[in-house]
């Protein structure tokens, strides 16, 4: 049985935006809702409010007009800061993503009851 699926990567913001991104001295940061990033502080996406859970839903959007693509089974997987980043998305967007895969990130506290379920991992 042959069955197909789109992959996706984006980027985050890098805290320099005029240098190529770098992991260690030009790190990406996604606007995960939990604070600045330890690794761009004061540069960090959060920090310059990138509104990085509607740029997701318009990347989701377009992929959806390049693809064909089952709207019922999105994932978002994300590692530290990205966990972060899934983890918001999840709860402010749960009409879009069916589950969620995160490593070494948390839940930012406070954030209400979902609409609708959406699967961890």
């Amino acid at each position: 049985m042959h069955e197909d699926f789109v992959v996706v990567f984006p980027n985050g913001t890098p805290s320099d935006e005029s240098r190529p991104e770098n992991f260690r001295s030009n790190p990406q940061t996604w606007n995960s809702g939990q604070g600045t990033s330890l690794a761009a502080g004061d540069r960090s996406a959060e920090a310059k409010n990138v509104q990085d859970v509607n740029f997701i839903t318009g990347l989701i959007e377009y992929v959806k007009t390049r693809a064909k693509i089952d709207p019922l089974r999105i994932y978002i997987a994300g590692h530290s800061n990205g966990a972060g980043m899934a983890y918001r998305f999840a709860c402010e967007r749960p009409d879009i993503v069916a589950s969620i895969g995160v490593v070494a990130g948390h839940l930012k506290e406070g954030l209400t009851k979902l609409n609708n379920p959406v699967s961890l991992i």
